[in-house]
């Protein structure tokens, strides 16, 4: 298994250069829409109201559940971008549908949402280390169930435990080779000190137009980066090694 970072970065530009519907098209529409489903949820949990002794928030039971549920639809809203990142690197057929994928196993989804929440959470509250350790520790168990979808969750959750053994570095210095991206994103807000009163609109305009390139080159190159671990290749090169066989171990427990 190669993980050489420059590489994984090389191919995850190759599919945005090359894949239709491009890359960013999606990414610009489930940016909009969980955009859109975190506003309406900020809106409904927002409400505060100032008393003598402490400020309480003015939500209803409803809106509460509506908060949630919004919450919910943002989660499986993700996961199906992520079944889009994982079919763009393996040349699969993908597009805006896949953005819905997520709904045809909610359960699944929100169960491991759930599940992944509540571990690093537990593990949070020993340190900040071992939290962050168990979130690389289990970062791969959504591509699991995508790729094995008739895993159950908590298989996703060993698996990807398995499989990340001896990775989480890897992958840790692979989210750490993008701050400049990230930087680059909020470099934008330093010219509120240089331009004029007039100019200032751009502002907001420049910094989303490097999101909208950041989020899909760092989102294939994690996908990428699964590819890797799972020992898939495409068809043709070195016989094109995809998912064990029923019964057969994953390549990662050898």
């Amino acid at each position: 298994m190669s993980f050489d970072r420059h590489a994984m970065k090389s191919e995850a530009r190759e599919r945005m250069r090359t894949v239709r519907p491009r890359p960013i098209l999606v990414s610009l529409v489930v940016l909009c829409v969980m955009a859109f489903i975190n506003s309406l949820s900020l809106r409904l949990s927002g409400s505060l109201e100032i008393t003598d002794q402490m400020i309480v928030p003015q939500i209803t039971l409803a809106d509460m559940l509506f908060v949630i549920a919004l919450d919910v639809v943002s989660q499986i809203l993700y996961f199906g971008y992520l079944v889009y990142t994982v079919r763009t690197v393996r040349l699969e057929p993908s597009g805006f549908g896949n953005l819905l994928d997520g709904f045809a196993m909610a359960g699944k989804v929100i169960l491991l949402w759930l599940l992944t929440g509540i571990i690093v959470f537990l593990w949070t509250l020993l340190l900040v280390i071992p939290g962050i350790i168990a979130a690389y520790r289990y970062r791969m168990a959504p591509y699991l169930l995508i790729t094995n979808p008739q895993w159950s969750v908590t298989d996703c959750l060993r698996q990807s435990r398995l499989m990340m053994r001896g990775r989480k570095w890897e992958l840790f210095v692979l989210d750490l080779s993008f701050i400049g991206w990230y930087l680059l994103c909020l470099l934008p807000v330093a010219l509120v000190y240089v331009l004029p009163i007039g100019l200032l609109w751009c502002i907001p305009a420049l910094s989303t137009m490097v999101s909208l390139y950041v989020f899909p080159f760092r989102s294939l190159t994690e996908a990428v980066f699964f590819n890797r671990l799972d020992g898939w290749q495409a068809p043709g090169e070195n016989g094109g090694i995809n998912n064990p066989a029923a019964g057969e171990k994953p390549p990662w427990e050898y």
